[in-house]
């Protein structure tokens, strides 16, 4: 993207980061990772991607689990967030992901436990980034959310994908 996805503006002139703090307000906690923002989790893994990101904030967070949602998926409404906290069973899940209506897996978008702390740092380690093997190896359920249009899982990652975003954007 050429500048970090956090601080565009959607037509309103609302960054990203103002956005997700606003659909997730119903949260008790909103944690932030990057490593260019004031008040941010920085990665303790730096140059990792999203799975130092998902280690940071989970060794950061207070709580046992840890709901993840990236920055570069900015249609993704709260309400499919609480979607899949009541999905997923604090007695068996460690790990849930979802599943759009193509069969693609989004596995940034994330519930994880702090049980699986040593995983994500032995991956890291090991210089294993792969998401979806960490996955995989945790064991995760994968959900789909019916209820909701595969748009909102529309990832921005280039200048033209920010475009699309625009155009969609109410």
């Amino acid at each position: 993207m050429g500048r970090d996805k956090v601080l565009l503006a959607d037509k309103a002139g609302r960054t990203l980061l103002t956005h997700f703090k606003e659909e997730l307000s119903p949260f008790d906690e909103v944690l932030v990772s990057s490593n260019v923002l004031e008040d941010a989790v920085p990665d303790l893994f730096p140059g990792c991607g999203p799975m130092a990101g998902i280690h940071a904030a989970l060794r950061r967070c207070r709580n046992e689990y840890l709901f993840c949602l990236p920055c570069d998926m900015p249609l993704f409404p709260g309400t499919a967030a609480l979607h899949m906290l009541e999905a997923f069973d604090v007695e068996k899940d460690r790990a849930l992901t979802v599943r759009s209506g193509d069969g693609r897996i989004h596995p940034v978008c994330c519930i994880v436990s702090k049980s699986l702390l040593s995983l994500l740092e032995k991956k890291l380690r090991d210089g294993d980034l792969r998401l979806q093997a960490f996955f995989r190896e945790a064991g995760a359920r994968i959900i789909d959310l019916p209820d909701f249009p595969d748009d909102i899982f529309l990832n921005m990652n280039t200048p033209e994908d920010y475009e699309i975003f625009l155009q969609r954007d109410p």
